[in-house]
């Protein structure tokens, strides 16, 4: 029984294979239509995937051997999730997709896929291909959004609109394929109330699990040099936990919080100072909802 007052991703693990279950972070060699000049460049504003750590010259098939031995070592793992993260990982042809994606079948002890992409990059036969997978394996996309606001979409150089993840949402329900979105919060021309309805815009779309970030600058980004121009105020931790408990609140109950707080190297931060305290961030989360005796889901049904 989960006494959180959020559904999170680890207790969801738990529950369905009984033990714990760990990501193993692949590199597929992918990159996106906004740094290709399909439809802009330079990636969006706060992207550096470095910050994730790859080996992107080593095969796949080699990445996920490597990733299950260092997961078992550390963390005593013995189920894993696939987890192709790096830039729009269905951004390519239907057969290099199935190349990169059936890798997974020579690791028995793999027993989830989740693919990170965009929304603008999952035509009809992608989402084939993806749904394939389901005959074997757990699959979840996971979308990139940030913002349900254009605006917001436009300044961060996404080059997509809202329109375009939720058309790519509905197109993917039913295929048995788990939707996941990521969302930021923090963005510094956003009000609060701004983020929250982001929040609720996702709550109202058949979307299985979020994942809430903090926002932060990496080095080498385009929101670094806009940083280093002219600094923005960013959300202190306790602005942050305040945000992502009212967050929480407008989410579905049964929808899964795969994160509550972004991550980065040490020596790739530029900003906030307490991006990397972890589990200061949750705790503070759980404090702002204990203060407000709240939970995941208290608003959802009021706004419905």
């Amino acid at each position: 029984m989960q006494n959180e007052p959020f559904r999170s991703m680890n207790h969801y693990l738990r529950e369905r294979y009984g033990e714990r279950v760990q990501k193993v972070s692949i590199d597929a060699g992918f990159t996106c239509p906004n740094r290709d000049g399909t439809k802009a460049t330079g990636g969006c504003i706060y992207c550096n995937n470095d910050s994730f750590n790859f080996s992107p010259d080593m095969p796949v098939r080699d990445q996920i051997a490597h990733g299950i031995e260092k997961a078992r070592k550390r963390y005593g793992a013995k189920k894993f999730i696939a987890y192709y993260q790096a830039y729009s990982n269905t951004y390519g042809s239907p057969e290099y997709l199935e190349r990169q994606f059936n890798a997974v079948h020579e690791f028995p002890e793999v027993v989830a896929v989740s693919i990170g992409t965009r929304p603008d990059c999952v035509p009809e036969e992608v989402l084939r291909v993806v749904g394939s997978l389901t005959a074997t394996h757990e699959v979840w996309l996971e979308y990139g959004l940030e913002s349900s606001n254009d605006d917001s979409l436009r300044k961060m150089n996404r080059a997509h609109t809202f329109a375009d993840f939720r058309d790519a949402v509905l197109r993917t329900q039913g295929r048995g394929i788990r939707i996941a979105t990521h969302l930021i919060a923090g963005l510094p021309w956003e009000t609060p109330e701004m983020m929250l309805q982001t929040a609720a815009d996702v709550a109202a779309l058949p979307i299985d699990a979020v994942k809430i970030h903090n926002l932060h600058i990496v080095k080498e980004t385009a929101l670094e040099k806009q940083y280093n121009r002219k600094a923005f105020p960013l959300l202190s931790l306790e602005q942050y936990a305040a945000i992502a408990a009212q967050m929480l609140e407008l989410l579905p109950p049964k929808m899964i919080i795969m994160r509550l707080s972004a991550e980065c190297p040490a020596d790739l931060l530029v900003a906030p100072d307490w991006t990397n305290r972890k589990v200061e961030i949750r705790a503070a989360i759980l404090r702002e909802l204990q203060a407000r005796d709240s939970r995941q889901g208290k608003k959802y049904a009021v706004a419905q």
